[in-house]
């Protein structure tokens, strides 16, 4: 009886002790950080500050230039485009790592690319990483919004 009582007890403590172990849910208080943290990066994107950039940036992606490619990227190679903001947020996010994949807009309202900005947690503020391709294409993006 007591051999089936501790058995019993462990094959109960042993998936309790493993689920209290899990890593726990992001916060949700982070969606509005991450919210304000990409119109802080669309900001200084518009006024080409490099130092504001680079205060919004990782420290190895501002030390590869991160200011510079993030403004050319945003602006892209059409001499008649010019950056107006982020559109058609959607963001992922863990504990450490937020994923936003949007739509850059040009002041005009034309719509460029689409763009994904990848952000790490770090010593509590979240800083860009990295911007490169969205994973969407435009025409699907855009036919969403029509709906």
């Amino acid at each position: 009886m007591n051999g089936r009582l501790a058995r019993a007890i462990c094959l109960i403590s042993i998936p309790a002790f493993a689920w209290s172990c899990r890593e726990k849910a992001p916060s949700r208080d982070y969606i509005p950080v991450i919210k304000e943290r990409i119109y802080a990066v669309q900001e200084a994107i518009k006024s080409r500050g490099r130092n504001a950039i680079d205060s919004l940036l990782t420290a190895d992606y501002a030390a590869a230039g991160g200011a510079d490619s993030l403004v050319q990227f945003a602006n892209g190679s059409d001499p008649t485009f010019a950056f107006g903001r982020f559109a058609h947020t959607e963001i992922y996010y863990t504990n450490d790592k937020a994923r936003v994949d949007c739509v850059i807009m040009g002041q005009d309202k034309r719509s460029l690319r689409s763009a994904t900005l990848t952000f790490e947690h770090q010593k509590e503020r979240w800083l860009l990483k990295q911007i490169a391709a969205g994973l969407r294409p435009i025409e699907s993006l855009l036919a969403d919004s029509v709906l």
